[in-house]
């Protein structure tokens, strides 16, 4: 699972674009290689990605 907040300034990824496995933040347009988490179009971290946890009929996030 993705965090949806962009490495760069916190912007909310809900309104990102993906396309051919590229994410592209809506504030400022910074694209990220979602396979690898690490930002294609400017010097940035990369995005966090967020264990999943599963217990029995239960889905949360292993924070």
């Amino acid at each position: 699972m993705l965090e949806n907040r962009c490495p760069h300034q916190g912007a909310a990824l809900d309104n990102a674009s993906v396309t051919a496995g590229v994410l592209r933040c809506p504030r400022h347009g910074i694209e990220f290689d979602l396979a690898g988490s690490r930002a294609l179009s400017a010097p940035c971290a990369s995005l966090v990605y967020l264990s999943v946890a599963y217990d029995a009929d239960r889905v949360g996030i292993d924070l």
